[in-house]
Parts: C-alpha cells; sequence; structure tokens
C-alpha cells in the first residue's frame, strides 16, 4: 500500500495574504478610533497580539515543520485554545469581576438592579463594559 502526503491547494497562500489584509485593516481601523471615549474601550490588544503570535508561529511551523504534520497540529490546536481562553478572559471574566466587586462596594442602601441604568436618590449609575461611573442628574 502506497501513502500519499497531503497538500495544501495553491490558493493556500492567496488565503493567508487576504486573513493578514483583514487584519491590517483592523489595525488601520483601531487606530483611527484611539480617541474614542474611555468608558467604550476593550482591553483588546493583548487577545489581538496572542491571535498574531499564535498565527505566526502556526505559519512559520508550515514552512520550516512541514515533514512533521502532527507538530503543526498539534501547534494549530494548542493555540486555538490558549487564544481562546485569553479572549474570554480579556471579554467576559474582567468585566464580570468589575461589575460584581463594583457593585459590592455600593452602600447599602443603593439598590442593585438587573437593567444598566440605575436611579439613586438623583444620581444616575452606568455600568458599561468595564467601569462604573456616576453622574448627577439635575
Amino acid at each position: 500500500m502506497e501513502y500519499s502526503e497531503c497538500d495544501y491547494p495553491h490558493d493556500e497562500r492567496i488565503r493567508l495574504i487576504i486573513n493578514f489584509i483583514i487584519i491590517l485593516i483592523g489595525c488601520i481601523w483601531t487606530y483611527r478610533m484611539r480617541y474614542i471615549s474611555h468608558i467604550f474601550r476593550e482591553p483588546l490588544a493583548v487577545p489581538f497580539y496572542s491571535y498574531l503570535i499564535y498565527k505566526g508561529i502556526v505559519f512559520i511551523m508550515e514552512i520550516f515543520c512541514s515533514n512533521i504534520n502532527n507538530l503543526s497540529y498539534l501547534a494549530d490546536s494548542f493555540g486555538t485554545i490558549l487564544y481562546s481562553f485569553i479572549i474570554l478572559y480579556f471579554l467576559y471574566f474582567i468585566k464580570f469581576y468589575n461589575i460584581r466587586f463594583t457593585l459590592n462596594k455600593m452602600d447599602n442602601r443603593q439598590h442593585r438592579a438587573s437593567n444598566v441604568l440605575t436611579y439613586i436618590k438623583q444620581e444616575k449609575v452606568f455600568i458599561t463594559s468595564n467601569y462604573v461611573m456616576s453622574s448627577n442628574v439635575v
């Protein structure tokens, strides 16, 4: 029985170039929105760079370790799991942690509400992505 090696199609490089162009457009778009209000910013630098490092390592391993297919599959699988946890941590865990401990620090006379706006004695409390801000309402 004879075995043959499976190769990626020739358009694999085109797909990779298109993916990096999309990432470059995202970088430019992010740079242009750098002066957006502080309350709307998300901590996305670490997830973004972890994805870029992951894709770079997988790309280099596909070039230099093409004879060891299991190694590139292992790196691809491990990288996917790792950056998925990083994204979940930076997008969700930090928010829930901040909201939980900010709400615990509120005075007992203030009411917790499940909706986004809570009116407490002529004061608005905005719970946004990572911050709790208050502003007086006249």
